[in-house]
């Protein structure tokens, strides 16, 4: 079963995405997290990276659900692996 991760903030997305490079697993990462070049650069490595086009509050617990039932209706019966903050 594969892993998809979800960073909320800076610090998330290095952790997650020092994660996905050893697996292989598709991340999700909050809008403005990464510019565009950084989006550029780790795709071109090979990483599934999906960048949402809205700012997830982290502190929101509803803007966070949503943003994993998006995830899950892309990627169903996977592993979530979400960044707690």
């Amino acid at each position: 079963m594969q892993v998809v991760f979800f960073a909320l903030t800076r610090h998330g997305v290095a952790e997650m995405l020092d994660l996905a490079r050893g697996n292989n697993a598709p991340v999700w990462v909050n809008q403005g997290l990464l510019d565009a070049a950084d989006l550029d650069r780790w795709r071109s490595e090979g990483v599934s990276l999906t960048d949402f086009l809205y700012w997830i509050d982290p502190s929101d617990a509803s803007c966070v659900q949503a943003a994993v039932e998006t995830i899950r209706e892309h990627h169903p019966h996977q592993v979530l692996y979400m960044e707690r903050v």
